[in-house]
């Protein structure tokens, strides 16, 4: 299967990490997670439900459940890169293992006579993993553009006693070694640089981690008619960026001969929200869902650092542990609040559809310190300002299909699309996110067994440091696929 995904994305990678409205749309976002089964019909089985991915939107779906269920799924994830940059074309490639999902849903029967039409009760716990950050690229290639040109341009005239501040993790850094160095005229400070001629640029970007949710659910089941449930969803995450810089000079005369710059963010955080759904069943070949997810509390747990060395004519100069600039921060990300509509039509002989929408507002995300922050208090202002001014309203979409082949063999297809967080006005080229998903399922009665398969390719521009000084952008291909494997029991 082939499936082309154009997606063209200003991705800037910050020379100074600090928190931003990215942060926010980041741990606001998610992609096809769960079961095989789930990740097959592109992830559409909300109405249908028999399957603990469900819980992911609407736990009333765990209320098909007339048998308890042991669910694990394990994925293998294959990202590949293609990187454009000053005419030289690159390529990478990266392979990840992950757990995909855990679950038990233990199923209570329940005699109508005696509970007022009630026919059962479930409660399951489990583990579904909902975004993976995994992509790693990188490029090389020569040009009259430097890095050193953004931190003279970042160093502005500033004096050289106050240049460690906000900009300590970059042009202070570059201070620090000697790349920049001060002068001062009758027009005030400047900052200048001793390199000369083109420089041969090579960068490495790599992120990993994921968002996984651990949840504690319940449903019911009334009188065949009407499933009802609520859950209670632990969001976990951990993100990892990483680069690294290099940069040699072709002048040989040049008083900088190589500059290596690198720098690292570690994320993790965990939060808590609710989630509860119905699910409408007026007649045996059509179920209808609803459900909302109020907004996760994400408290974030940030460290970073950068790091520079510098060989020239004179010496090499480098960071030392003493010296070197990290930092640590910890804040709370609001994500959005969410609602969910679904709708599933079923026949028996052949097999089923679901389709779901679901409407996010990411403007309504929000950044703020800890309540005891004390002297790390930060207001967040600037950045919510731009979460309301840069994100809207969006829609994500899913379609999926089962076709019931034999009694035990099933084949599985399914699309699903993410709107874009961006609004039209801001010129922000970033279209929605496609997924093209396939699978196969084979019942044995007591277990089954699941298997499916992920497409997903984006396109977009890396800015290592500014748009507007020749050679910062290099243009990215990530083809990312995914093939999960489930195995359950029935009991």
């Amino acid at each position: 299967m082939k499936v082309t995904l154009s997606i063209f994305i200003l991705l800037l990678m910050p020379l100074a990490y600090g928190q931003n409205e990215e942060d926010a749309l980041r741990y606001s976002s998610e992609s096809l997670g769960g079961t095989a089964r789930n990740i097959g019909m592109g992830g559409a089985m909300t109405a249908l439900g028999g399957d603990y991915s469900a819980t992911l939107k609407n736990p009333a779906a765990i209320g098909k459940f007339i048998k308890s269920n042991f669910s694990f799924t394990s994925f293998v994830e294959q990202n590949v890169s293609e990187t454009s940059f000053r005419g030289n074309i690159q390529s990478q490639d990266i392979f990840n293992y992950k757990l995909g999902n855990l679950s038990y849903v233990k199923a209570y029967e329940l005699n109508p006579r005696n509970y007022n039409n009630w026919m059962g009760v479930q409660l399951g716990i489990g583990y579904n993993r909902k975004q993976s950050f995994n992509k790693s690229f990188s490029y090389n290639g020569s040009g009259s553009g430097s890095i050193i040109d953004y931190f003279i341009v970042e160093a502005g005239n500033t004096d050289p006693d106050l240049i460690y501040g906000e900009n300590r993790y970059s042009a202070g850094l570059a201070y620090d070694n000697y790349v920049i160095d001060p002068y001062i005229n009758d027009s005030g400070i400047y900052y200048d640089s001793d390199k000369s001629g083109d420089s041969k640029q090579s960068r490495r970007f790599t992120e990993s981690g994921g968002m996984g949710e651990v949840n504690f659910s319940i449903s019911g089941n009334y009188n065949n008619k009407l499933l009802v449930g609520a859950s209670l969803n632990i969001v976990t995450l951990n993100y990892d960026s990483r680069f690294t810089h290099n940069e040699s000079f072709a002048d040989t005369s040049s008083s900088i001969q190589t500059l290596d710059y690198s720098g690292y963010l570690n994320v993790n955080g965990s939060g808590v929200n609710l989630r509860i759904g119905t699910v409408f069943m007026p007649y045996d070949f059509i179920r209808i869902g609803l459900a909302i997810e109020t907004p996760t509390r994400l408290v974030v747990h940030e460290k970073f650092g950068n790091d520079m060395r510098n060989e020239s004519v004179y010496g090499i100069y480098e960071t030392d542990n003493e010296t070197q600039p990290t930092g640590a921060f910890d804040y709370i990300v609001i994500t959005p609040f969410k609602a969910n509509l679904s709708i599933g039509l079923i026949d028996k002989k052949l097999g089923s559809i679901g389709m779901e929408l679901e409407v996010v507002d990411y403007s309504m995300a929000n950044m703020k310190s800890l309540p005891n922050a004390d002297l790390d208090f930060y207001s967040f202002n600037t950045e919510n300002a731009q979460i309301e001014n840069l994100y809207n309203n969006t829609f994500n979409f899913k379609i999926g299909a089962e076709g019931r082949i034999t009694n035990q063999l099933y084949l599985r297809a399914g699309y699903a699309i993410f709107g874009s967080a961006y609004k039209d006005e801001k010129n922000v080229y970033a279209p929605p996110i496609q997924n093209y998903t396939g699978g196969i399922g084979y019942n044995f009665g007591s277990t089954y067994i699941d298997f499916a398969a992920v497409f997903q390719q984006e396109n977009f521009n890396h800015v290592a440091y500014s748009p507007d000084i020749e050679g910062s952008i290099a243009g990215v291909k990530n083809l990312k696929k995914q093939f999960v494997l489930t195995f359950g029991a029935r009991f």
